[in-house]
């Protein structure tokens, strides 16, 4: 992968005290990534739900890759349809101790609206 093989010669190229103050500032965040089963028929109407639901807790919406809510400056969800299987993937980051329950928070939304729509 050309990403995997830029991102460890810019590495490589960063000093001690450099690589230590990234180590330092990635430590404070956690990253979930996981995927909810869902039948593929119901992704569309799913997702325009989700939409108008997450912007009720976040402070922006970005629509290029899926659902991408902005929740506060140190949090962001990602939902979106696979293209190889019939689930939803789901991405969330946030400050260590935080990101599990607004994983569970996700979820929980997003099998609502699957609920409602089935």
């Amino acid at each position: 992968c050309r990403d995997g093989m830029l991102s460890a010669a810019i590495i490589a190229s960063l000093d001690e005290k450099a690589i230590d103050e990234c180590m330092s500032i990635a430590s404070r965040y956690e990253v979930i990534r996981t995927k909810i089963q869902i039948d593929s028929s119901r992704v569309s109407m799913l997702m325009e739900k989700l939409r108008d639901r997450v912007k009720e807790f976040s402070y922006d919406v970005v629509e290029s890759d899926g659902i991408k809510a902005l929740v506060d400056d140190d949090s962001w969800i990602l939902v979106r349809a696979s293209n190889t299987e019939d689930v939803l993937r789901v991405s969330v980051e946030s400050r260590t101790g935080n990101a599990s329950a607004l994983y569970e928070k996700t979820k929980e939304l997003v099998m609502s609206i699957y609920e409602k729509i089935k």
